[in-house]
């Protein structure tokens, strides 16, 4: 559950979106997307086309699910993946609500599709689930930096049942998931604060809370489904080629091997049984959030050895309190553009959004 320390972060970072007090108008038993609100409750339409509200345009369009994106890139490739060319949403939304909403199918259930632009994400995630009050689970889908595990023994690995920290490459995909039962899905620290501290035995004290968070049960078991099939990595390139065209396959390509080099001067383990020649692996583990970038391999490994984190990106810890506060479940699928160093680049941004797209569609799809 979200504590005292998140819950008033969000607050502050909430305050203005509160105060336009947009909720006073909409009806009980409706959903807030079917409802026309008072003028002074909508945004300013004279540029738009109104809705068509006379044949009740949304009225049998009930999303259960939402999808967040912070970049364009991330945005592009998650709508590749749905089963149609996503619809442009141009029904009612409370004041001051930037978002442009697309509405779309994956494996036949209706998602809302939405990027953060300028946002935070924690406000952005709140502004969905007040317009579309019946999605119940909100992915939050896009790119992160991975954490490599160079002393990673695959012979070890497959002869224990102890967890071992994966090998993470770029290319690869992490689905937020808890490593023991009731544990942390992730854990949310402050960069400042571990710069200053990297050298004190007091290292694992400035990690600030660890989020017990409220994975949807669903959204949770099919992941499990995803986790336990041996081929995935083959799946997410059959999926990747059924839905985009050539064109875009180029715009989104894998960059090279010789693009996938670690710093220091380290190589990547031997995985002969485990992972294929260019075929992305599927890790299922701990994130780390925070509010700025991780470019420090010297703290990345450090939070990594004390909180077994697999991966760092900055959006997770709002969208998981946004998400606590609107009494929704959520689950966080991320592609590994990087190594969170200070060697990190783009290159693989849109080859990582693209997998993470993919990820995510095959566990809405098998949602159940």
């Amino acid at each position: 559950m979200l504590d005292n320390v998140g819950r008033k972060r969000l607050a502050e970072q909430l305050q203005q979106y509160h105060k336009s007090g947009t909720h006073s108008s909409l009806k009980p038993g409706i959903p807030r997307h079917e409802q026309v609100q008072s003028k002074s409750d909508c945004i300013d339409t004279s540029s738009i086309v109104p809705a068509d509200r006379s044949e009740h345009k949304y009225q049998h369009f009930i999303p259960t699910i939402g999808i967040v994106t912070a970049l364009e890139c991330e945005y592009q490739a998650m709508s590749f993946m749905l089963d149609s060319p996503p619809e442009a949403y141009n029904g009612t939304q409370p004041q001051g609500d930037p978002n442009k909403y697309k509405l779309g199918k994956i494996g036949g259930k209706h998602v809302v599709l939405v990027e953060v632009g300028e946002a935070i994400a924690a406000v952005t995630v709140c502004r969905l689930c007040d317009v579309f009050d019946t999605i119940n689970i909100v992915f939050m889908v896009g790119v992160a930096g991975g954490v490599p595990n160079p002393d990673y023994d695959e012979s070890e690995a497959m002869e224990t049942t102890a967890y071992i920290r994966p090998h993470v490459r770029k290319g690869d995909v992490i689905v937020s998931y808890p490593i023991q039962n009731d544990g942390p899905a992730f854990v949310q620290y402050d960069y400042g604060k571990l710069v200053s501290k990297v050298a004190s035995e007091n290292f694992k004290e400035n990690i600030k809370h660890k989020h017990f968070i409220n994975l949807h049960p669903k959204a949770l078991s099919a992941a499990r489904e995803l986790k336990q099939n041996p081929e995935i990595g083959n799946t997410l390139i059959d999926l990747i080629n059924k839905q985009i065209t050539k064109e875009n396959q180029l715009k989104f390509r894998r960059p090279g091997d010789d693009e996938d080099i670690l710093s220091g001067g380290k190589q990547h383990p031997v995985e002969p049984m485990l992972r294929n020649p260019g075929v992305p692996k599927v890790h299922f583990g701990i994130m780390a959030s925070a509010n700025s970038v991780m470019r420090s391999a010297e703290i990345r490994d450090k939070l990594a050895e004390a909180e077994h984190v697999i991966g760092f990106e900055m959006e997770n810890s709002g969208v998981a309190s946004a998400t606590s506060i609107s009494s929704k479940g959520c689950m966080f699928v991320r592609g590994v553009c990087d190594y969170a160093d200070e060697e990190k680049d783009k290159r693989w941004q849109p080859y990582a959004s693209l997998l993470a797209a993919a990820t995510a569609t095959y566990i809405i799809a098998e949602i159940k």
